[in-house]
């Protein structure tokens, strides 16, 4: 609904051609649907629950390497320390971050000076 009511959003500009449109999809990036058939518990669902269903998902590993090659996304990430803040806004502002083995060091220098892990660090 957000889109059809922004101000730029023009009626006229959208395709009306079947089969352009179908060429259009054609050059988007899309990732592609993967499924696999899982067994269904049948014991509390209705009579015409199949044993049998399908389940569609997206590849884990071709969705962070598009995450990691988009520049306005990467740009933003963040792969350092952790930091202790009082008010944990972000993901790294905690202990499972802080306490992960993939740094191998036990501090951060700033400007303020040494910091050990697990030592408060305040965000300003």
């Amino acid at each position: 609904m957000q889109i059809l009511k922004h101000p730029l959003f023009n009626v006229n500009e959208l395709c009306s051609n079947l089969q352009k449109l179908k060429k259009y999809r054609e050059t988007l990036p899309l990732m592609e649907i993967q499924s696999h058939k899982i067994p269904v518990n049948i014991h509390k669902t209705p009579s015409t629950t199949k044993e049998i269903t399908r389940a569609y998902y997206f590849s884990l590993i071709e969705h962070l390497k598009r995450i990691l090659q988009n520049p306005i996304i990467s740009s933003k990430l963040y792969f350092g320390p952790g930091i202790y803040s009082e008010t944990c806004e972000e993901f790294w502002h905690g202990n499972i971050w802080a306490e992960s083995p993939l740094f191998g060091q036990s501090k951060i220098e700033t400007n303020r000076g040494n910091f050990a892990c697990g030592d408060f660090i305040p965000i300003l």
